[in-house]
């Protein structure tokens, strides 16, 4: 098996398995990028007006239909150019859901019913299919109708609500959380699926809520409102539990200090204030005494570098770490030393640096296996490897038009 520039890839631990994606933004490419990092043979269908609308979020306009964005979640597959508004191109679909192990889409609510690909449909067609499906809010229930993105739901699961610091405006989490952590379930719900066909002989329906992987992810948060009544609140950089557990300001940036009761009187010393360890008892103090601590200790640390601090309480026992850029982070030994960034070249020549899979199996690793795809770069040849199409049937089907692209559609999916 080879990937980029003829190079030998090992088959990773999914190789056979065929997916069809009509995933489009990010919860469902990353969970399918996540499989095909594993191995799995990705099919993207993209629609005729532009494909997946990330592939046009870019500031650099010079450059059609090409994003890191897309680049970045999006490797590894093939890309498959098809109208699924025309009767011709719904009975393609169809022959090649017949050929896939697994489906999986993130339309808007009932689109995919609308397009001839719903569950009841497909599963019809293929009784061992896997069917896997994100939406904001769940397929069933009074909800299922609205729509849902990643802002909405960190606004509404609570998370914004616990992020940020005490006394200022709620914050999103700096990244899309909401829809990775629907992209992680569902791969996860994917491979739990295939696992157990493996006994049954027999597809299903996987269905995941981004509402519910969010809230998952927030356990904590949760269980202690429903065990207690308390409301969790913003806390800035300070642990749950452990309050002085958190950022500090230093002369030239900022850090993250471990402070717990057994290491308090350790701390102390290092800053030149013994006498705080003797006057206050971190096991039995309260959490308002240890709040009151922190502009103290923060006027403290002011006073020499992050490194400087660093090199003094991390080997003492007080775990401290600098609060790195981006930059910062892709330049950390263990990354640089485990190869984790990585560079892809499209059939266009052009590189992206993408960070790799983290899921190291001794024998089958997560690979990056190629770039991700140009628009429809594979309509004819995925359709010679998954249905055995000839070249005479391929132009047939080109002339009715379900190859072609059309002008950009900005609006809705398909």
């Amino acid at each position: 098996m080879t990937g980029e520039a003829g190079k030998a890839v090992t088959p990773g631990a999914l190789h056979g398995v065929r997916i069809l994606d009509f995933t489009h933004a990010l919860a469902g490419p990353y969970a399918t990028m996540i499989l095909s990092d594993l191995g799995a043979d990705v099919l993207k269908v993209e629609n005729p007006g532009g494909g997946d609308r990330t592939r046009r979020f870019t500031t650099n306009h010079d450059e059609v239909d090409f994003s890191p964005y897309f680049g970045s979640v999006n490797r590894g597959k093939q890309s498959l150019l098809l109208d699924l508004k025309s009767p011709s191109g719904r009975a393609l679909a169809h022959r090649l859901v017949q050929k896939a192990d697994v489906v999986v889409q993130n339309m808007g609510p009932g689109v995919a019913e609308r397009l001839g690909l719903g569950y009841e449909e497909l599963s019809a067609m293929n009784s061992r299919l896997i069917y896997a499906m994100v939406t904001g809010y769940g397929r069933e229930g009074s909800w299922v109708s609205k729509r849902g993105v990643d802002p909405a739901i960190q606004a509404l699961s609570g998370s914004m609500s616990i992020t940020g610091e005490k006394g200022r405006p709620p914050v999103r989490v700096g990244y899309s959380i909401v829809d990775l952590a629907g992209g992680v379930y569902l791969a996860m719900g994917i491979l739990a699926a295939l696992q157990e066909r493996e006994r049954s002989g027999k597809g299903q329906l996987l269905d995941i809520s981004l509402l519910e992987a969010q809230m998952a992810l927030m356990e904590n948060a949760f269980v202690r409102y429903l065990d207690s009544g308390e409301i969790p609140e913003r806390m800035g950089s300070s642990h749950t539990y452990e309050v002085l557990t958190r950022a500090y300001p230093t002369m030239d940036g900022w850090m993250v200090v471990g402070i717990t009761a057994r290491n308090w009187p350790i701390a102390c010393k290092l800053w030149g204030r013994e006498e705080w360890a003797s006057g206050i008892d971190m096991e039995t103090c309260s959490l308002g005494e240890k709040t009151a601590l922190i502009p103290r200790i923060e006027s403290v640390l002011k006073q020499k570098t992050t490194a400087e601090w660093v090199d003094s309480l991390d080997p003492a026992g007080v775990p401290c770490i600098p609060v790195n850029t981006i930059a910062e982070a892709a330049e950390l030994p263990p990354v640089k030393e485990r190869n984790f960034i990585q560079e892809t070249i499209d059939a266009n020549g052009r590189r992206l640096r993408i960070v790799g899979s983290p899921i190291r199996l001794s024998r089958t690793p997560g690979t990056v296996r190629s770039a991700a795809p140009l628009l429809g770069q594979h309509t004819r040849s995925a359709l010679s490897e998954w249905l055995g199409m000839n070249e005479d049937e391929f132009a047939g089907l080109e002339k009715q038009g379900i190859f072609r692209q059309v002008p950009r559609q900005l609006k809705g999916f398909w």
